[in-house]
C-alpha cells in the first residue's frame, strides 16, 4: 500500500495509514499505490509492533489508535499497549504531530503501567479509551500496582500537554472511593464530545450520587459535560444486556447530534 514497503516485502506488523480521498478528484487517483494521498501514521510503516483500533476525528485530520510498538514516541519504551493520536498537517506533512495519550497522570515523562487500548475519537478533541493502568488518568491510583478491571478514561486534547496545565485525562469510575467490580470497554464518543457510551460488567455504577446501582452487564451513557461542571457521577443505564450475548457484539455507538 502506498509503496511504503521495502522491496515489496510485507511488514512484520500491522500499520496505520491516513488516506485523503477528498483530494482524489480524478477516479484514476484512487489507487492504493498513489503516494500523494497516503500518509503513514506509524513511522512510515516501520512501527515495530502491532498497531490497531484506528478512530478518525469527526472535525479534524487526525486519528487515534492503539499500539504495542515502542518506537512511535520517545516516552514509550515498553511493550504494553498505549493510545496515540496522530494529527496530520495537511499543508506541511513534516510538521505532523504524534501524541502519546496514555501518560502517567503525575509523571508525564512515562507511559502507564498497564495496557490502554480501543480509543474512540469524538468532537472537540475528546478521546476516550479503555485502560488497566492505575496511574493513567484522574483520579490516579498510584498506590495500586494494577487494576482488577479495565476502566474507561477520556482525554481533552485542547489542553492536553499544555505547559503548566495538568493533563486533562479523567477515569470514569463509579465512585471516588470504590473501584468498579467489573470490566468496562468498547467506548464511543459523541460527535460533539460531550457524551461517552460504553459497555460495562460492573454492578456498582450509579446514575447519581445517591442513585441505584446499574445492573450488570449493561450499556451505559456517561455525561462528560456534567462531570466538567462538577457532577462526577452522571452515568445512566441505557440497556441491560444478556450475559449470553454473542462475542461478536461490535459495541455501542452514539448517533449524529449525540442522540
Amino acid at each position: 500500500i502506498g509503496n511504503f514497503g521495502a522491496g515489496g516485502e510485507p511488514f512484520d506488523w500491522f500499520q496505520i495509514y491516513l488516506v485523503d480521498f477528498d483530494s482524489m478528484t480524478d477516479p484514476a487517483d484512487r489507487d492504493i499505490r498513489n503516494l500523494e494521498y497516503f500518509r503513514s501514521v506509524t513511522a512510515n510503516g516501520q512501527g515495530n509492533g502491532i498497531s490497531s483500533d484506528p478512530s478518525l476525528a469527526p472535525d479534524r485530520f487526525a486519528v487515534a489508535f492503539s499500539s504495542v510498538a515502542t518506537n512511535l514516541h520517545p516516552l514509550d519504551g515498553d511493550i504494553l499497549s498505549d493510545v496515540y493520536v496522530f494529527e496530520m498537517d495537511e499543508t506541511n506533512p513534516e510538521n505532523s504531530v504524534m501524541r502519546l495519550i496514555s501518560l502517567r497522570a503525575f509523571n508525564l515523562e512515562r507511559s502507564g503501567r498497564d495496557d490502554s487500548d480501543h480509543p474512540s475519537f469524538g468532537g472537540n478533541g475528546i478521546v476516550a479509551f479503555r485502560t488497566k493502568a492505575p496511574d493513567v488518568g484522574e483520579p490516579a491510583l498510584n498506590d495500586k500496582e494494577f487494576l482488577d478491571h479495565a476502566v474507561i478514561a477520556w482525554a481533552d486534547l485542547r489542553t492536553f500537554g499544555v505547559p503548566n496545565t495538568a493533563p486533562q485525562i479523567f477515569k470514569i469510575l463509579p465512585d471516588l472511593s470504590v473501584l468498579p467490580d467489573g470490566a468496562s470497554g468498547l467506548p464511543h464518543v459523541s460527535e460533539d464530545g460531550t457524551k461517552i457510551v460504553f459497555e460495562t460488567a460492573a454492578t456498582n455504577f450509579v446514575s447519581t450520587a445517591a442513585g441505584p446501582p446499574v445492573s450488570s452487564p449493561s450499556i451505559v451513557l456517561y455525561d462528560r459535560a456534567a462531570q466538567v461542571a462538577g457532577d462526577r457521577r452522571v452515568v445512566h443505564e441505557i440497556r441491560r444486556l444478556s450475559r449470553s450475548r454473542s462475542r461478536n457484539f461490535p459495541g455501542p455507538k452514539i448517533g449524529m447530534g449525540g442522540k
